[in-house]
Parts: C-alpha cells; structure tokens; sequence
C-alpha cells in the first residue's frame, strides 16, 4: 500500500460513524417505514389486546368496540376494575382514571404504530448516535390531542430494523430518554416489552393479541433480533 493510501485508510477508521445511503427523503417516509416494520399491515384485523404496564395496570381491550377493562390497585390497597368506553370515557371518576390509564400504557405499547394518527406533527431531524451507532431521528409533537398534549419525544429509529430503539421525551426543555427493547412478534405486531427510563426498568409484560383469521388465545411470541 502505498504512503498516500496508508494515509486516506486511516482518515477512513478515525472518521465517525455516517448514516447509511438509504436514508429517509422526509419525516412522513420514515414514519410509513417504522409503522410497517411495527406491523401497520396487522393492524386493521386486531380485535382484541391483553397485556400488563408495569406490573401495576392490567388492560383487557376490546379494539373492535372500543372499550377497555382496566384492573389496578387504588392508593387504599382496593382492587379496582372498570370498564371504559374510549370514545366517550365520560366525566364518572373511575372511568376517567382507567380512560388516563389506557391513554399513558396503550402509547407505551403502541407509540410506534401512531406516528400518523391525527393531530401528530412529525418532524425529520439530523441523524443521531447512540451507542456508537448512527441512528435516524423523527421528531413528534400533538396538536389538540391527548391528555397532555404540550409533550414532545425525538425518536431514535434504526436504520437496518426501522425500529425504535429510545425516545426522548421533551417537557419544559428538558429530556429524559427511554430505551426501546425486547422487541416480539405478537401475531405480527412487533411490541417492545421493555424500556430502561432512568428510574429503573419499565415491563410490558402478559402481551396477548387476537387477530381476525389469527390465534384466539395465544399469540406467537418470536424474539426479534436486536
């Protein structure tokens, strides 16, 4: 090898780590690429979805008719389980707290599948490192919907997969990251069953979901490559 070759060989091995060549033309590209990568495809024949946030909530909801059974345990050690209808939670206190429930744990479980539901604003910012790893980032914020809707999250999305693998969460200028991890097929939605928050590790766990023309009561669970 020669002087000159030597010397752009090593220009090479010291320059950082660049995103790959097919990078998204637009925010909207990359949110299509993630949600398909996540299922999107599944999606219209769900019917029902079972699973357990953080050990705490325990969520039984009926997509089709849009009603949720929420089960969690209330501040005086009471067992509490009540039915809500998502559409019209109405203003009765139990149903308001499992309506609050369902909102915060089903976009824990389901954030990637609705980066195009109305009122997102998604945003494509400069590629980002995590890890020593160059990864994609699409920027969300809400207009006049959810229960908070002043949130914004930066997601680091992977370049090979098109998943998640952390978000940013954004309040008051400040960030707080998440991790996105053990990702599994539930009957050919891809979920992430774990997620490292800084206060320690959030699980998602009990995941069940029927799908029309699929399994009733069990759902395959294959690992997925990380």
């Amino acid at each position: 090898m020669t002087l000159i070759g030597s010397l752009l060989m090593g220009v090479l091995m010291l320059a950082p780590t660049t995103a790959p060549n097919n990078a998204p033309t637009d925010a909207d590209a990359l949110a299509d690429a993630v949600m398909k990568a996540c299922g999107a495809e599944v999606w219209p024949r769900v019917r029902r979805i079972q699973f357990t946030f953080g050990g705490r909530n325990r969520h039984d909801w009926d997509v089709r008719n849009m009603t949720d059974t929420v089960t969690w345990t209330d501040q005086s050690g009471a067992t509490r389980t009540v039915t809500v209808n998502i559409l019209n939670p109405g203003d009765e206190p139990d149903a308001k707290a499992a309506f609050a429930r369902w909102t915060n744990d089903t976009y824990w479980l389901l954030a990637p599948l609705k980066l195009k539901d109305p009122g997102v604003i998604r945003t494509l910012k400069e590629p980002a490192e995590i890890d020593g790893k160059v990864h994609w980032v699409l920027d969300l914020s809400f207009q006049g919907v959810g229960l908070t809707p002043g949130d914004q999250y930066d997601l680091y999305i992977d370049p090979q997969t098109h998943l998640v693998r952390a978000w940013d969460f954004i309040r008051d200028g400040k960030r707080t990251r998440h991790t996105w991890e053990g990702y599994r097929n539930f009957n050919g939605l891809m979920l992430s069953t774990e997620h490292e928050t800084g206060r320690g590790k959030l699980v998602i766990s009990e995941i069940q979901v029927s799908v029309e023309g699929g399994a009733e009561d069990e759902s395959r669970r294959t690992k997925a490559e990380d």
